[in-house]
């Protein structure tokens, strides 16, 4: 079987069985039924160790960086640090991020 190069690639990053990998794809998908073609978000989760959200919508950039060993989430803004904060584990971390992104975007 012959894949695209594309698909090659995508099945090599992203991992179905990572908890982390799924709730990045659902926050994804819903940004994607917004039809917002300046919206920009994409991940990269280092092994379930540290994760890396880069998101951009309206000429604003965000950035959070949330390292899973220490529990720690960072969101930087521009290049500003907006907020670093202990979070008590991998879900309350996912959990903030995706309500911060909810919130630049207005979705209740």
């Amino acid at each position: 079987m012959i894949k695209k190069w594309q698909e090659f690639l995508k099945e090599n990053i992203v991992n179905p069985d990572s908890y982390l990998d799924m709730r990045m794809q659902e926050i994804k998908s819903l940004l994607d039924t917004m039809g917002n073609d300046t919206l920009i978000y994409e991940w990269e989760n280092q092994d379930d160790h540290k994760l890396f959200i880069n998101f951009s919508a309206n000429g604003l950039s965000v950035r959070y960086e949330f390292d899973i060993d220490d529990m720690i989430l960072t969101k930087i803004v521009g290049n500003v640090t907006d907020f670093t904060k202990d979070v008590e584990s991998m879900e309350s971390g996912v959990a903030s991020i995706q309500k911060d992104i909810h919130g630049l975007l207005g979705i209740a």
